[in-house]
């Protein structure tokens, strides 16, 4: 509910009550003035009344001038009847006939000589009329006529009935014309009182709620509510523009807030998505280094990482931004750096906690030359670690001054996460290139071990490798992709370890035994990889070398592309290897032989495509540039 109309109902209710009990007292004071006049003049006639009759007492009248004396006064305005009491004693004195009115034993007596005037109301009467009671009382000169009396007691009892309609009339009417004027009065004072309402408050109110209604609406801050100072309503106004100017600024804040922390969010992700989709961290360091700079909003940044000199370690200058802007940065002078040179260097490394650098903290040439570029006021150093040890560190540096771009905690923290995620991404190259390491060198003790089974394929795995990557590259396949081609090539004929020495070195023709014999190491190699994680995904390559692009091969007879095509490449290169080697059963072809071998069985044994690509690829070298056991199959 509106307030203006809870307002306006109270006051109105309020005005109303004050109005009511105002007419209320007014009406009685009326009624109360109206009795005590009604009293003073039935008085007087009574006294008057009083004082005729005993005089005519004295002077001895008879009844007749008593009943005209009683009319005359009948006959006043207002009188609706008129009695007179005559007490017992008065009758037993003067022997009269038990008049009509004698005084009783009634309520109305009681008192009455001690109580004269008495007046009140009859209720019950119609038209209302108000009875006036006034003792007569014994005086001296009564006391020769009454000699029973004694000067006070009762002789008798006025009794007056006076028509009170009149009276009553003129209460109505006084009392209508006090409730018009009431009415009257409470409009204009309802009127008054709401246009001071809608002057002083409402309008004022009526702004505020706009104003709140603007802000919860649409989020629109920008609300100053006017209005006048000085009272109540002023400093309510007052203090919601106050709140509304706090909210203002504090959204602004949180959208600063918010902006800095997206934005710092973001930087991390891209570092962490530079990182991690690399192939090679270490050539995402210029990439990390501008992230760097521009999150810590500094001038330049360096990452150096340890490396092992002539000298010993040292760190070298591996990522940095901007790469040429600053000569400090891009002189080679200084990618170099030796810890006992640069003891400020070498204390963050030790401690492995990053240190905020002033230009007079530095002594050493080094020191000042590597963290401030010769010329800078401040550095933050961040040491870069590992799991285990430190890879090396992170130099930001700033020229400006401290009021115009202080290095805040904010800034150091958010450089701390991307520096911790480029040490773990560091971390994993160096796991992941050990454990490249140990899975060639596995690779490689297990194709030694297949080929010095026999003195004829001695070498034969290492070369059929390198004839398939020159095929791979040839075809333009990715880095991974040659990877595990060179992986399966090495490990092509790894089923053969578990074939009798015999049959590999046989010099005649294999019966069906040994043939059957020599058929399954495709599969036997498929078998002993399947039991090594890092080797599956190569299995289907090494199962399948053998078989024919016309699906006469083995184990399987897929034909066409059912064969996966690092198979189809290994057939390729597996049987130009051994046809330009020795056998223990035909001597070696030529290497145009054994192009033209290739030739013919294009579309039948071997893939076309391959085949095609093989021409150019060995018809260019004939023979020239390749290595057997060369760094292709490494």
């Amino acid at each position: 509910m509106s307030i203006r109309i809870i307002l306006f109902v109270a006051v109105t209710v309020m005005l109303v009550a004050v109005e009511s009990v105002g007419t209320w007292i007014g009406n009685r004071h009326v009624k109360i003035e109206m009795e005590a006049l009604s009293r003073q003049q039935l008085n007087v006639s009574a006294l008057v009344l009083r004082d005729t009759l005993i005089e005519m007492m004295r002077m001895g009248v008879d009844d007749e001038d008593l009943h005209n004396l009683y009319a005359r006064f009948r006959r006043m305005q207002g009188v609706r009847d008129l009695r007179v009491w005559v007490a017992p004693s008065v009758v037993r004195d003067h022997d009269l006939q038990t008049p009509h009115h004698i005084i009783d034993d009634r309520p109305e007596w009681i008192g009455l000589a001690q109580d004269s005037p008495r007046m009140f109301w009859q209720s019950d009467a119609t038209p209302p009329t108000l009875r006036f009671l006034h003792a007569v009382l014994a005086e001296e000169q009564c006391l020769q006529c009454h000699v029973s009396a004694q000067e006070g007691d009762m002789l008798g009892v006025i009794d007056i009935d006076i028509d009170m309609s009149q009276v009553q009339q003129a209460v109505v009417h006084n009392q209508w014309e006090q409730q018009t004027i009431a009415i009257a009065e409470l409009g204009l004072m309802l009127a008054l009182l709401l246009l001071l309402g809608e002057w002083l408050v409402f309008r004022h109110l009526r702004h505020l709620r706009e104003g709140m209604e603007r802000m919860m609406s649409n989020g629109h801050t920008l609300v100053a509510i006017p209005g006048e100072s000085g009272n109540e309503i002023g400093a309510l106004i007052s203090g919601f523009n106050r709140m509304a100017q706090r909210i203002r600024d504090l959204l602004l804040e949180q959208r600063n807030t918010i902006a800095t922390q997206t934005q710092e969010l973001s930087v991390l992700l891209e570092t962490s998505h530079a990182l991690s989709g690399a192939v090679d961290p270490l050539r995402s360091l210029d990439r990390l280094a501008e992230n760097l700079t521009r999150a810590s909003e500094t001038a330049a940044c360096q990452i150096l990482l340890w490396q092992e000199g002539q000298e010993g370690r040292v760190l070298e200058r591996q990522g940095r931004f901007p790469v040429r802007t600053l000569p400090a940065i891009a002189d080679p002078a200084w990618a170099t750096v030796r810890l006992n040179e640069c003891p400020v260097i070498a204390r963050i490394l030790e401690e492995r906690r990053h240190k905020v650098v002033e230009r007079g903290e530095i002594v050493q040439l080094c020191d000042r030359q590597v963290l401030l570029l010769g010329g800078g006021r401040a550095a933050l150093a961040i040491p870069l670690l590992s799991r285990s040890e430190v890879l090396g560190l992170v130099v930001l540096t700033e020229f400006r001054d401290a009021d115009r771009a202080p290095i805040t905690p904010r800034k150091i923290e958010l450089c701390k996460a991307m520096v911790f995620q480029a040490g773990a991404a560091l971390e994993d190259v160096r796991l992941h290139d050990r454990l490249v390491k140990q899975f060639n060198e596995s690779a490689l003790a297990m194709a030694e071990a297949v080929d010095k089974k026999s003195p004829w394929t001695a070498g034969h795995s290492r070369r059929v490798t390198q004839f398939a990557l020159r095929l791979g590259k040839a075809l333009g396949w990715e880095e991974e992709r040659l990877e595990l081609l060179r992986i399966a090539g090495l490990l092509h004929d790894i089923g053969k370890i578990g074939t009798p020495g015999a049959i590999l070195n046989k010099g005649g023709r294999l019966d069906d035994a040994e043939f059957a014999a020599m058929r399954r190491h495709p599969v036997d190699g498929a078998q002993i990889l399947g039991r090594m994680t890092p080797f599956k995904p190569i299995i289907p390559f090494v199962r399948h070398h053998h078989e024919r692009f016309d699906g006469r091969g083995y184990p399987d007879g897929l034909r066409g592309t059912e064969i996966p095509i690092e198979a189809r490449v290994l057939a390729v290169a597996d049987a130009f290897d051994a046809m330009i080697a020795d056998r223990p059963y035909r001597k070696a072809m030529s290497w145009n032989e054994a192009l033209d071998q290739l030739h013919r069985g294009s579309g039948s044994q071997f893939d076309p495509g391959v085949v095609a690509v093989a021409l150019t690829v060995f018809s260019d070298q004939a023979g020239d540039g390749w290595v057997v056991g060369g760094d292709d199959a490494e």
